[in-house]
């Protein structure tokens, strides 16, 4: 399916501090518009970010945390060309940074972040992992350094939150780069430290997968250590290892895709094994279904985008292209061409409510400075908006001013972030 005829182009001209850049909002014939509202003043001279961003919807309107990372020599470099940065979500204006020190400051100085109330005062916090190689809490309302835990390695995927003890809240686990899992307190303490010796992209999975009553931790690897395997290792709220299922993995989420009340994991795997998506019964094992695919998949989204009452799988793949699956066989339901370009990365569609009616769009962004939100249950283009830069991060839906829809925030690969609003 190729994309949606456009049948007018308004381009939209925003002066910029590193100059004029051309925002195109494209109209589509069965759809609407994506309307830039904001782009940051946070422009770095290195394209190659590619962490999301996270939204804090406050009463109102809302926050937008972003990982700002930079790459160049020591001259060029300052305090803050590394930021962990937010940004006020009516306007995209800066309202704090928390900078790293030139010495750590590289593309993965800060991973994708979480947002919790570590504090259990009743204000959102920022969790993320840092170049420095540590886990850092941040006070999501000026920026300042609460608590860190010593890492082995950076961080790369997102903090997750879990209830591993007696104690009141949840506890943070983390995964650093190299497979080293971290249980640390609410408060910075740290609980247990688990060396699984793999190279892990994806976020961690929450949940009792085996249903044993209990809640597990699902950690996959890409790639293992010489002597170590790789693949998903299931952890015990003590840190101890309850299973190991062998695919190796770059990108992972939980989902109840059969009906029975306990989740399994649908996972992508570029290039290791054929590159595959499938989806992994983690009491048994077993994979329930395995999906071939020709080119780097990436899976975040999983969630019922037809109505139907059963879940999809969105994914997508190298080339400009976004596949939906049916969840619990495997089954393409439909196919679409976001983008022609024989090497183009398409990062992990979002799922998002972006026109307010309480039913999901699809969102999905390519690295040819696309960002389109297409009918999930269809596939059929409904917007689309492009600048002239990539996108390497997945784009992040939030309700950013109060109105009760979703909108895009989209993190270019320069280190912009754009506010997109859809319009039916």
């Amino acid at each position: 399916m190729k994309r949606t005829t456009v049948v007018a182009v308004v381009l939209v001209f925003a002066v910029l501090v590193a100059g004029l850049v051309v925002g195109i909002v494209q109209f589509a014939d069965d759809g609407g518009t994506l309307e830039e509202q904001w782009v940051s003043d946070t422009a770095r001279d290195h394209t190659g970010n590619h962490h999301p961003v996270a939204v804090v919807e406050r009463a109102g309107g809302a926050d937008v945390i972003a990982p700002i990372n930079d790459v160049g020599d020591d001259a060029s470099m300052t305090p803050t060309s590394c930021a962990l940065t937010s940004l006020d979500g009516g306007t995209g204006e800066i309202d704090w940074q928390a900078g790293m020190p030139i010495e750590h400051c590289h593309i993965h100085t800060f991973s994708d972040p979480r947002i919790a109330d570590v504090t259990g005062d009743g204000t959102p916090d920022v969790l993320v992992g840092t170049g420095r190689r540590a886990l850092v809490a941040y006070d999501g309302t000026d920026g300042s350094e609460l608590w860190d835990r010593g890492f082995e390695n950076i961080g790369y995927s997102r903090p997750v939150l879990v209830d591993l003890t007696d104690a009141p809240g949840e506890e943070v686990v983390a995964v650093d780069f190299r497979g080293n899992a971290y249980a640390v307190a609410s408060d910075g303490t740290p609980l247990w430290h688990r060396a699984l010796n793999g190279t892990v992209w994806a976020e961690p999975a929450v949940g009792d997968f085996t249903g044993d009553g209990t809640t597990e931790i699902a950690v996959g690897s890409a790639e293992g250590a010489v002597g170590s395997d790789e693949g998903v290792v299931l952890l015990a709220a003590d840190g101890t290892v309850e299973r190991r299922i062998d695919i190796p993995v770059f990108s992972m989420v939980d989902a109840d895709v059969d009906a029975d009340g306990r989740p399994e994991l649908v996972v992508a795997t570029p290039g290791n094994d054929g590159d595959v998506v499938a989806a992994l019964d983690p009491e048994s094992g077993e994979r329930a279904w395995t999906v071939t695919t020709e080119g780097d998949p990436r899976v975040s989204a999983v969630g019922d985008g037809d109505g139907d009452g059963d879940p999809e799988a969105y994914v997508s793949v190298r080339g400009g292209r976004v596949v939906a699956l049916d969840a619990a066989s495997g089954d393409r339901e439909w196919e679409t061409e976001i983008s022609v370009g024989g090497d183009t990365i398409v990062p992990a569609p979002s799922l998002g409510d972006v026109d307010g009616d309480d039913e999901p769009e699809l969102a999905v962004a390519a690295a040819n400075g696309l960002v389109a939100v297409l009918d999930p249950s269809s596939g059929d283009e409904l917007a689309a908006y492009e600048r002239d830069v990539p996108v390497l991060a997945p784009p992040t839906p939030g309700d950013i001013d109060g109105d009760g829809d979703e909108e895009l925030l989209a993190i270019y690969s320069d280190g912009r972030v754009v506010a997109l609003n859809y319009e039916a």
